[in-house]
């Protein structure tokens, strides 16, 4: 498997489809729309948190990218002795 970018696309997809499921769509609507205060607030830190975690997971998953891309040039350039 080659590599050609260290975009995180795949977390970024997951997170998008979390998004727009019937949970995420609830939960964002619940942040900023509820009547209750309790339950906005409880549901914007439930947001905060889950953005939280899905940027954690896109800059492991760059990380991760990049490291592979960065071993294939090597190996591409003949400089991987082993």
């Amino acid at each position: 498997m080659t590599l050609k970018t260290s975009w995180p696309w795949i977390s970024l997809l997951i997170g998008g489809a979390v998004a727009v499921s019937p949970i995420g769509q609830d939960v964002i609507h619940s942040s900023f729309f509820s009547g209750e205060q309790l339950s906005r607030t409880l549901n914007q830190f439930l947001l905060q948190v889950a953005l939280g975690i899905a940027a954690t997971v896109a800059l492991i998953e760059f990380g991760i990218r990049k490291l592979l891309i960065s071993r294939q040039s090597r190996q591409a350039n003949g400089a991987h002795h082993g």
